[in-house]
């Protein structure tokens, strides 16, 4: 099976434009806009860090079209319940 990875700048970060906004659901709705102009229907999300804050509320909220995520060193959105603990 062959796959497609696409990367973008979320708005007004990176090379992009627009308002800056680190909200995971504004960062999850820029995610579902790009989904949408490509027309893609079933997709897996992967996020990094502050994408992977992103890529969480994408698959909670539109899961018909994104129904798995691989998330790399990212936490969940909301307050910390727990600080980050040092591995080594």
């Amino acid at each position: 099976m062959r796959s497609r990875v696409i990367t973008f700048d979320y708005n007004g970060l990176g090379l992009s434009t627009g308002e800056k906004n680190y909200s995971p659901i504004s960062l999850g709705q820029d995610a579902h806009d790009l989904i949408e102009a490509l027309g893609l229907t079933e997709l897996v999300i992967g996020g990094w860090s502050l994408g992977g804050l992103a890529a969480q509320p994408v698959v909670a909220i539109y899961r018909q079209r994104a129904g798995h995520a691989v998330l790399i060193g990212t936490g969940p959105p909301g307050p910390l319940v727990k600080p980050v603990e040092q591995l080594l």
